[in-house]
């Protein structure tokens, strides 16, 4: 029976997964000619959450760049980073600019065109200090008008998601934020709860295929312990009434 045992465990694993709250931040920000703004991980100044993924993807008017203050404490382990933020010129293969996951206090970045693409990333051991910064928009002319914007449209197989990333479709409710956002237009914002989008219903699929299983394991296991008891009674009323045949026999003479 360990077998049935592994599985329930499986079971109650892709019950949990269900009903986790996946944490999430980020969004788009359309800057003004005057925007004075901040962002940070969640629960800044506090420890942030263990697995969280935060991506803004901000942009501004014609002729102006965006400045930003950074200040952050991230963790590593042996020099291998594990809670970590990057900015890039606008995307994920953008000019990069800041890719660490150690301390930082009032780093300031400029982005070379329009637009600024600012990831923090947690696993799922320890914390540290998060992100903070400050942006604003800065006015730079015409010259940074002839750069590409870094922003495209999302292919068919792809979500668009409301920070502007675009990410496969399969990542649809995988207990993960791809996205990199928390709004209900996101990757994982449709699964709280029992929606029934596409990654639910394989999720509740396997499930019900688990319980399926089990009930067949243990129906077998309860056919083959009643056969089992079933054969020693019979092959005990045998014995007796041999027995008892015996001892009538043995009487009469």
């Amino acid at each position: 029976m360990d077998i049935t045992k592994e599985l329930l465990y499986g079971f109650i694993f892709l019950i949990i997964l269900i009903i986790s709250h996946v944490e999430g931040c980020g969004s788009f920000i359309s800057l003004t000619t005057s925007s004075i703004g901040s962002l940070s991980s969640p629960n800044y100044p506090d420890p942030y959450p263990n697995n969280t993924r935060c991506i803004w993807i901000m942009e501004a008017p014609s002729m102006y760049q965006i400045d930003i203050d950074i200040t952050f404490g991230g963790q590593s382990v042996n020099s291998i980073c594990l809670d970590f933020i990057q900015v890039r010129d606008g995307s994920v293969i953008s000019n990069l600019h800041v890719s660490t996951c150690s301390f930082l206090s009032s780093h300031r970045v400029r982005s070379s065109g329009r637009w600024l693409w600012i990831l923090f990333q947690s696993d799922n051991g320890g914390a540290g200090a998060g992100l903070f910064a400050n942006y604003t928009t800065v006015y730079a002319g015409s010259v940074i008008n002839n750069i590409t914007s870094p922003l495209t449209e999302c292919k068919s197989y792809e979500l668009s998601c409301t920070n502007k990333e675009c990410v496969s479709a399969s990542y649809l409710c995988d207990g993960f934020n791809d996205c990199g956002c928390d709004d209900a237009d996101c990757d994982e914002g449709h699964c709280k709860g029992l929606d029934m989008t596409l990654g639910i219903m394989y999720v509740i699929g396997s499930v019900l295929g688990i319980v399926v299983f089990i009930g067949i394991c243990m129906g077998a296991y309860i056919f083959e312990r009643v056969f089992h008891w079933s054969h020693i009674k019979k092959t005990t009323e045998k014995k007796e009434d041999k027995r008892g045949r015996l001892e009538k026999c043995c009487s009469l003479k």
